[in-house]
């Protein structure tokens, strides 16, 4: 799944930290098993999602929702992390990166699933400011030519 960020964060540099693909959690021992890897066990299945600040919804919910699917949310958290240990305690499955499944599953006795359809690559990024967004003076100063005369004010 690649949304497309555009311009939302203007005055910000991008940068790539990772790669991955999306997959779902579950807790080993779930009653229903891998049946969430069927459209039907998916569909039927109750999902946590993850809606980090920002947003209005779990960006995966977008891209089903282009799909014309619409999973049944029974939770929403702030992070993949906390999605995990909710499903490592209960019933829950949530769709997380592959990778922070596998690195977790040990210790939280979770398994990964397949899901139904293929997300995609989920491309995770750091936003950091310009030099002008952190401090306007600086761009200003630098767009003047001033550097030998110039004072801090």
């Amino acid at each position: 799944m690649v949304i497309s960020l555009g311009n939302a964060f203007k005055g910000f540099h991008r940068q790539l930290l990772d790669t991955d693909v999306d997959a779902l959690a579950v807790r080993r021992g779930h009653p229903a098993g891998s049946k969430p890897k069927k459209r039907d066990g998916f569909l039927a299945a109750r999902h946590v999602a993850v809606i980090i600040r920002g947003q209005n919804e779990d960006l995966i919910d977008t891209w089903l929702r282009t799909k014309g699917i619409e999973r049944r949310i029974a939770l929403v958290v702030p992070g993949h992390i906390e999605a995990l240990h909710v499903t490592a305690r209960t019933d829950l499955v949530a769709f997380v990166p592959r990778r922070l499944i596998a690195a977790l599953s040990k210790q939280l006795s979770l398994s990964t699933v397949a899901p139904p359809l293929d997300p995609g690559i989920d491309e995770q990024y750091m936003f950091y400011p310009t030099r002008a967004q952190m401090d306007p003076r600086l761009d200003l100063a630098a767009q003047a030519g001033a550097g030998d005369g110039a004072r801090a004010g």
